[in-house]
């Protein structure tokens, strides 16, 4: 039993410390950046629109390549089709409204200093809330929020994609 018990010991001493190495390596590499501690005060953002349906072969399309990885993250869609990109410009404290045809986005800069923190709403045509989220994300990261149909035969998703300006 003592046996079982120290190799337990040592696999779990390993897998903590495969864990926590990196983590400290990238802590080490973000304190040291100037730019990474200021505050952020502003971003400019990009929100790319997507239909997503549970039928098709999985191919993501050219015009969505800059986001196939993503997209394939959604495993219960097969096909996909860009339909609109807007861009967003945020200061803190001040939510930006796009507006689309089926849906409104609010999307609000929260603030950060080594990530961006940001509220995103998503409102239906009734001006009822249907997703709404608060994230920390790193420059240029994305987040990916989809809006499921209620025939669950596909979904609208909103690709949220923020560069900051650190002050």
């Amino acid at each position: 039993m003592n046996r079982i018990n120290a190799v337990k010991g040592r696999v779990l001493g390993t897998a903590l410390a495969a864990i926590l190495a990196p983590a400290a390596a990238f802590t080490v590499t973000a304190l040291g950046s100037a730019d990474a501690e200021a505050a952020v005060d502003k971003a400019a953002c990009r929100v790319h629109v997507v239909e997503a349906k549970t039928e098709g072969d999985g191919t993501v399309p050219k015009n969505l390549k800059f986001l196939e990885e993503e997209l394939q993250g959604l495993m219960a869609f097969k096909s996909f089709e860009l339909v609109a990109s807007k861009d967003l410009k945020l200061e803190t404290g001040k939510p930006g409204t796009l507006k689309f045809p089926r849906h409104e986005l609010k999307l609000q800069l929260l603030g950060g200093d080594k990530k961006l923190k940001l509220r995103a709403t998503i409102l239906g045509a009734s001006g009822k809330s249907l997703v709404g989220a608060n994230y920390s994300i790193a420059d240029d990261g994305v987040v990916m929020l989809p809006v499921v149909k209620k025939d669950k035969s596909g979904a609208t998703v909103y690709a949220i994609q923020c560069h900051s300006k650190r002050t």
